[in-house]
């Protein structure tokens, strides 16, 4: 089959779009058609000149295979189905003919028929609600239980003051792109070495394990592509897949695209006509987030085999949680009690925006202290270097805006690279409280840390430490 030409879609544009390619139950049926048309589509791109014509190449694929859906059914009731249409239209019909030919037939044919159709909706009615009882009686987790109450419930409007699409960009663009001193050096790697199992070729299984951790009906990017679109792809289809990560990450040609990002802007609390009062949360592309996760899982690896990590970060971490830092810091203190005259003291830190003011420059700098490859390094410097965010708006879309600092909000990379970031702060501190041969200093969770001393001057200085 011949692939047809797509030209590049304007942010707003995809979004308004993006609805018809949202993967339900229905495109189950048509999963084979597909597969099917993905197939023909081959070899997606592979002989492109441009990797960004290459990704091009591979999303308007997806978008000429998904077959057209129906008409999409105005209903009222959530059991009223194509069903209950098909005979209402029935009905309706043979109500025009009696009206156009006063045909005593033509009557009888629409009574009978008005009594199917009204018989129709008591059945789906009856139906609709006697299965809703056996669903809930098999509520197994809370995202069915919520499912099903949304069936009853009303949407609340979502608040949204109405800011104009100039502000909400200045907002977010100072918000997460701060003009300030950059500490770090600008890191420029040569091939000095190399890491096998950070910088050797994807392999399927990778790919696979990816796709198979990808969670279902997560909102997608600007391209408006979900992960059900790339998890249910043919064999054929993942291959060409991993032949472009694999080409970004031997040519370290980052595809524009991975870096962009939607914010929408979300009410928290206080006066909505505040600006500050909004969160921005953050939807990237599911093709880069693929590759993102692909990188996340190979780095993660290495922090573990090299023991990179401090034993006093839990944050985001396997095998780590809240529970482990409460137990020490309960445990110092029944200790540090139990001594004459001994007392715990504790500073709780929350550092506001943390994964948003994070110099990147520094960042580099301290992988690459951490013996992690150059190779490796540059491919998240070409991610970074080409991260740009628009804001969701009532008007659409806003144009793109750089982003120089912070971490990637809803990047699967930002976590474990924010607990790098910060994994030194453990030497930094002067003071901290023994234990056998170890001395806590601070127990962390990503960005939230308690700094730990035996006295308040100790812990004086390493409030002072920190701040510097």
């Amino acid at each position: 089959m011949a692939q047809p030409r797509f030209d590049r879609l304007g942010n707003h544009e995809v979004l308004q779009s993006a609805r018809e390619r949202q993967w339900s139950t229905r495109f189950l049926i048509w999963l084979k058609v597909y597969q099917k048309n993905l197939k023909d589509s081959l070899p997606l791109g592979s002989g492109a000149p441009d990797v960004d014509d290459w990704v091009v190449c591979i999303l308007n694929s997806i978008r000429s295979s998904v077959p057209v859906p129906r008409k999409s059914l105005n209903r009222k009731q959530a059991w009223y189905d194509w069903d209950c249409e098909a005979a209402r239209a029935k009905s309706m019909n043979l109500l025009k003919l009696y009206r156009c030919t006063s045909s005593a037939d033509v009557r009888l044919s629409y009574v009978n028929a008005n009594k199917e159709y009204k018989a129709l909706l008591l059945r789906k009615k009856t139906s609709f609600f006697n299965n809703l009882a056996s669903r809930f009686k098999a509520v197994k987790d809370a995202r069915e239980l919520w499912a099903l109450i949304k069936i009853f419930k009303k949407p609340s409007p979502r608040l949204q003051a109405s800011f104009a699409p100039e502000e909400w960009v200045d907002h977010f663009e100072t918000l997460l792109g701060p003009t300030g001193e950059v500490v770090g050096e600008a890191l420029v790697l040569e091939p000095l070495f190399s890491v096998p199992l950070l910088d050797d070729s994807f392999t399927m299984g990778e790919l696979t394990a990816v796709l198979g951790s990808a969670k279902d009906h997560k909102a997608p990017g600007c391209d408006g592509i979900p992960y059900e679109f790339y998890k249910n792809a043919p064999l054929e289809f993942q291959e060409a897949l991993l032949s472009l990560f694999n080409h970004i990450l031997h040519s370290g040609d980052v595809p524009q695209t991975f870096g962009e990002a939607i914010i929408y802007p979300l009410y928290k609390k206080g006066d909505p006509a505040c600006l500050s009062n909004y969160r921005g949360l953050s939807f990237i592309n599911c093709i880069g987030k693929i590759l993102s996760c692909l990188l996340s899982n190979r780095l993660n690896k290495f922090v573990q085999q090299e023991d990179v990590l401090s034993e006093f970060q839990s944050g985001f971490r396997k095998g780590y949680s809240t529970v482990d830092s409460i137990f020490v810091l309960t445990g110092l203190a029944k200790l540090r009690m139990n001594c004459r005259r001994g007392k715990l003291y504790a500073f709780f830190v929350d550092l506001r925006a943390a994964f948003d003011t994070v110099d990147r420059n520094l960042l580099f700098s301290k992988l690459f202290g951490y013996k992690i490859s150059p190779k490796f390094i540059s491919i998240l410097q070409g991610l970074y270097a080409k991260a740009r965010s628009s804001v969701w708006t009532k008007e659409g879309c806003t144009d793109s805006f750089e982003v120089f600092c912070g971490v990637r909000q809803g990047c699967p990379l930002s976590p474990l690279l924010f607990s790098l970031f910060v994994n030194d702060l453990t030497e930094k501190l002067v003071c901290g409280v023994g234990l056998g041969d170890c001395v806590i200093r601070v127990l962390l969770y990503a960005d939230d840390l308690v700094i730990l001393a035996k006295e308040p001057g100790q812990l004086q200085d390493n409030i002072k430490a920190l701040e510097e």
